[in-house]
């Protein structure tokens, strides 16, 4: 249990420092470009990867987009955690594992159980009471970025499933290849915002940035050590991770960054953990 509560408080605390990075107006992409490089090294370190096969056989369909898409839902992730706060930003990332499961039941025949069935209704319709803001038309425009980080991470997750499914290919050696590639386009970004929108680079940002690399790779390292932990056990991983990240990102949102939970917000809250539980025990023929 160890190992699954440290990952939760890891993926709680990149939501923190991106949020407190904002507010003190650190250039976000700096940051995540320094967080890929970490990443690069952590997972040469971690992995020490063998390449034994040649470039045709990577798969390049899968790995580009997940490149590309990686660094912009970051930003996009990071901008909705200042926009709407961590609480409704990690909840939408934490709901986008309906995405996979509606593409599984399309495209991959997948079958569509009675709790897979209510799961993404009461998913849907927490989304609504989470984002729904009435006529504020401030609040509406803000709902902008909930969406990209909901689609998003949905489309990603999709992304590494099918890099998951490959026999011939080690999965963490086409994570590093995803990896440095995403370290390429956040590069790239970074770059043409320093020439072209003249950004000053920050050495601040390097700080920032290792710390973040740290959270999100320990983040992920501890998550999987979780899942060795529960080998037998694969749904108390999943589900207490969804739990977990949803309810201390809660705490941490309404304690330290006083962010204001509407009683339509918490009725939402309620329904995407049940949501949640219910596409995990589903997915994991549970139930």
């Amino acid at each position: 249990m160890f190992f699954l509560l440290i990952s939760i408080i890891f993926s709680v605390s990149v939501a923190t420092l991106l949020k407190t990075a904002r507010s003190k107006n650190i250039p976000v992409f700096q940051i995540i470009n320094i967080n890929y490089l970490v990443a690069v090294c952590c997972a040469i370190l971690a992995y020490r990867p063998q390449f034994n096969y040649t470039i045709s056989d990577l798969r390049w369909d899968l790995y580009l987009p997940l490149g590309l898409l990686l660094p912009i839902v970051f930003f996009i992730l990071a901008k909705a955690i200042k926009d709407n706060g961590i609480v409704k930003t990690d909840i939408s990332q934490r709901l986008s594992l309906i995405l996979p499961l509606a593409y599984a039941v399309i495209f991959w025949n997948d079958s569509l159980s009675v709790g897979k069935i209510i799961g993404l209704i009461l998913g849907f319709i927490s989304i609504f009471f989470l984002f729904y803001e009435g006529d504020n038309a401030v609040k509406r425009s803000n709902i902008t970025s909930l969406i990209g980080v909901f689609l998003g991470y949905g489309i990603i997750d999709i992304l590494f499933k099918k890099i998951a499914t490959e026999t011939h290919i080690p999965y963490t050696e086409s994570l590093l290849i995803v990896f440095v590639l995403a370290l390429i386009i956040a590069s790239f970004v970074s770059i043409y915002k320093g020439l072209v929108k003249q950004e000053k680079f920050l050495t601040t940002s390097v700080i920032w940035g290792l710390g973040l690399g740290f959270l999100n790779f320990c983040n992920i390292l501890f998550y999987l050590k979780a899942h060795k932990e529960f080998v037998e056990s694969p749904t108390t991983v999943f589900a207490c991770m969804n739990f977990g990240v949803i309810l201390l990102s809660y705490i941490v949102g309404m304690i330290h960054f006083n962010e204001k939970i509407t009683y339509r917000n918490t009725i939402g809250l309620v329904l995407s953990l049940i949501a949640v539980t219910l596409v995990t025990l589903s997915q994991l023929k549970f139930i």
